[in-house]
């Protein structure tokens, strides 16, 4: 029996390119990206990402795992019933 490997999205390093768009999509996302560095640098230290599903996709259009990490983020979550993120090594939780 072959086993079904469930598909996982994962926020990859790479970014679809933006340039030659009609509307300025690369200033777009790179507000976008300012703003959500500036909201997670107010919360100093590591910290831990809890997400809706919903938001993983458009967010990996804005800022890659690298960008996270480098911001402090250790891990990312999505919200779900019964979500259990503190282990106690984490100083930050961020919805």
């Amino acid at each position: 029996k072959r086993r079904r490997r469930k598909r996982r999205r994962r926020m990859s390093g790479v970014q679809p390119s933006l340039a030659g768009s009609v509307l300025p999509l690369e200033d777009i996302r790179s507000q976008a990206q300012r703003t959500l560095i500036s909201l997670l640098d107010r919360r100093p230290g590591r910290k831990v990402l809890v997400l809706d599903k919903t938001v993983s996709g458009p967010l990996a259009l804005v800022a890659n795992i690298g960008v996270l990490k480098e911001h402090g983020v250790e891990k990312l979550f999505h919200l779900e019933p019964g979500l259990k993120v503190d282990d106690g090594s984490m100083k930050e939780v961020v919805y």
